[in-house]
């Protein structure tokens, strides 16, 4: 799990090669751009992204992640937690959050319900 701001993600290529595909389409603004939904990479079809827009809540919603996933926040600012809420972080605009396999809850609020537009990379 790693949790940085964007200017960094170009530090973590060499760990994850999907990585490159990801800057490539934040750097478009893509997911800025686009409506919700779900897109595939249109250079590595091994690298998909949601766009959503939800308000946040006390309970977030429950994130499967199989492999690698990214979540980005677009506007505002969302608490990721792991399941068993042993560890907490606030994505706030310009940060993200790159999450092993396993249960995540995010989409959750740190103080009142706000709107929030997001982002999930799998790869």
């Amino acid at each position: 799990m790693v949790f940085d701001v964007l200017s960094q993600l170009e530090s973590y290529q060499n760990t994850f090669s999907e990585i490159q595909n990801v800057i490539d389409i934040m750097d478009r603004s893509l997911p800025y751009d686009q409506k919700e939904g779900t897109y595939v990479c249109p250079e590595n079809s091994n690298v998909s992204y949601s766009v959503s827009t939800i308000l946040t809540s006390d309970k977030g919603i429950l994130l499967k992640v199989d492999k690698k996933a990214i979540v980005i926040t677009l506007e505002g600012e969302m608490v990721v937690s792991s399941k068993d809420v042993d560890k907490v972080f606030i994505l706030s605009e310009g940060r993200f959050i790159l999450l092993d396999e396993g249960e995540w809850r995010i989409c959750m609020s740190s103080n009142l319900p706000t709107n929030i537009k997001y982002c999930v990379f799998t790869f």
